[in-house]
C-alpha cells in the first residue's frame, strides 16, 4: 500500500512532464552513414536535409509526422536508399537501404557523352563538307582553265604555223594536241592552262636533255596561245600497258627498266632530278616496230643551278612514288629518283606497290622502314640480285641507296632475265 502511495506522484510527474515538453525526439539510424532528409506529411512540399550523417535526432512537435529517407553514397553511379513514411515521435527506428543506380547521374553523364559525340560529329562533318567543296571548287576551277584551253584548239584550228590534227589528251597541266607543220612532219603541242614555273622549267629542261629515251621537247612556242612543242609518239603511256598486262615478264621488266635508267643516267649526269617517276610519266612509243620507253613531263624537275623553285615545289610530287625525304620537302639528289625507280620495279615485278597506306603522313613514316613484304616474298622467281637491289633503293635514308643511275644499270643488267 505504501508502495502504491509513492508510485501514483511519480506517473503523474511522467505524464506531467510528458505533456508539457515542447519536443518529441525521434532517432534516426541506418546500417551506414549518410544524410537523413525529413518531411512533414501534408506541410513541407519536398524533402528538407536533417543531418549530414546517421544516427540522427529529430525534433518533432506534438501530433506531427514525418517522412524520413536516408541517402548514403557508394560512388559515383550507385546509391544506398531507403525510407520511412509517416513517423511520430517519441521513437527510435532503423531505416533499411537497398543499392541502386544513381539515374541523374547516369542521364547526366550519358547526355553530357552525347553532346560531346554530337560535337565531334558535327565538327568532322564540317571538316568534310569544307574539303568536299574545296575539291568540287578545285575541279571545276581546272575542268573551266582545261575547257579554255580545249576551245583554243578547236575554235582556232592551228597553233601558231601548225595545224591542229586531234586532241590527244588533257590533264592538270594543259590540253595536248597532235599538230603538223606545213611540211607535213607531226608534232605534240602541249597548250598549258596557265603559264607558270612548271611548263617554263617542262620548256627549259626537256629542251636540253637529248636521250632516245626522253621525249624531245623543242622548245616553248610564244603565240596566242603559248604551248609546247614536243615530239610526237605513237603508244601509251606505261600505266595503261600495266592496266592490261598485270604480270610483266622479266624480259619486259628487264627491258622497260634498262631504258629507264638510260634516260636517268642522261639527265643526273646534267644534274637535273625529275622528281616524278612513276608510270603515267613513261610512254611505250612504237618506233618502226620496237616498244621503246621515253620519259615525259620534266615540269617538277629540278637542278643544281635551279634556285627558284620553291621549298613548296620541292615537296611535290606523287606520294607512292615519292622518295621519304621528297615527302617531307627536304632537300633531294639523284637517289630520289632511283628510289622511284626502286617502287616502280616492286609494282612491276609483284602487280602491287610495297605499302597499302594513303594518307601522305602515314606513307611518310612508312617509307623510312623496312618494307612489310619484300618481292621475292610475293613473286617467288624474282632474281635474288634483284629483289636486293631494290631492297637497296627502297632505303629510308639517301646515303644507304646506291649512288648513281650508272651503278644501278649495272647491277640490274648483270642478272640475265628468263
Amino acid at each position: 500500500m505504501r508502495q502504491g502511495v509513492f508510485l501514483v506522484p511519480l506517473l503523474w510527474a511522467v505524464l506531467g512532464l510528458s505533456v508539457s515538453a515542447d519536443t518529441l525526439p525521434i532517432r534516426i539510424d541506418a546500417p551506414r552513414n549518410g544524410e537523413v532528409y525529413v518531411k512533414k506529411v501534408g506541410e513541407a512540399h519536398s524533402y528538407e536535409l536533417l543531418n549530414n550523417t546517421t544516427p540522427a535526432t529529430y525534433e518533432s512537435e506534438p501530433g506531427d509526422r514525418i517522412d524520413i529517407r536516408v541517402v548514403a553514397e557508394d560512388g559515383f553511379f550507385f546509391r544506398w536508399e531507403g525510407s520511412r513514411q509517416n513517423v511520430a515521435g517519441p521513437s527510435n527506428i532503423t531505416i533499411r537501404l537497398e543499392k541502386g543506380l544513381a539515374w541523374d547521374r547516369v542521364a547526366l553523364l550519358s547526355g553530357g557523352i552525347f553532346l560531346l559525340l554530337l560535337g565531334v560529329v558535327w565538327k568532322w562533318r564540317r571538316r568534310v563538307r569544307q574539303q568536299s567543296e574545296m575539291s568540287r571548287t578545285q575541279i571545276v576551277q581546272l575542268e573551266q582553265r582545261v575547257a579554255s584551253a580545249e576551245k583554243v584548239g578547236s575554235l582556232a584550228k592551228t597553233l601558231g604555223e601548225y595545224q591542229v590534227v586531234a586532241r590527244l589528251g588533257s590533264g592538270a597541266m594543259g590540253v595536248v594536241y597532235k599538230v603538223v607543220d606545213q611540211a607535213g612532219d607531226i608534232f605534240a603541242a602541249k597548250v598549258p592552262n596557265e603559264m607558270d614555273d612548271r611548263v617554263l622549267r617542262e620548256a627549259e629542261v626537256s629542251a636540253s636533255l637529248k636521250s632516245p629515251h626522253i621525249v624531245e621537247s623543242y622548245g616553248m612556242i610564244e603565240g596566242e596561245p603559248n604551248f609546247l612543242l614536243m615530239e610526237y609518239l605513237d603508244g601509251e603511256t606505261l600505266q595503261d600497258w600495266m592496266s592490261k598486262n598485270a604480270r610483266v615478264s622479266f624480259p619486259q621488266l628487264a627491258s622497260f627498266v634498262s631504258q629507264l635508267l638510260v634516260a636517268l643516267e642522261t639527265a643526273h649526269d646534267q644534274g637535273v632530278y625529275h622528281r616524278d617517276i612513276k608510270p603515267e610519266n613513261l610512254f611505250l612509243a612504237k618506233v618502226d616496230g620496237d616498244t621503246k620507253l621515253k620519259v615525259m613531263d620534266f615540269g617538277l624537275a629540278s637542278a643544281l643551278d635551279a634556285a627558284r623553285l620553291t621549298r613548296t615545289g620541292e615537296a611535290m610530287g606523287t606520294p607512292v612514288y615519292a622518295s621519304p625525304e621528297q615527302l617531307s620537302g627536304t632537300p633531294v639528289d639523284a637517289t630520289t629518283d632511283l628510289y622511284s625507280v626502286g617502287v616502280l620495279i616492286f609494282e612491276m615485278a609483284t602487280g602491287s606497290l610495297p605499302w597499302d597506306k594513303t594518307d601522305p603522313v602515314a606513307l611518310t613514316v612508312a617509307k623510312f622502314k623496312p618494307l612489310p613484304k619484300q618481292p621475292i616474298e610475293i613473286r617467288h622467281d624474282i632474281p635474288v640480285p634483284w629483289n636486293q637491289l631494290v631492297l637497296d633503293l627502297l632505303q629510308g635514308d639517301p646515303k644507304d641507296r646506291p649512288a648513281s643511275a650508272g651503278e644501278v644499270r649495272k647491277r640490274w643488267e648483270s642478272v640475265s632475265p628468263k
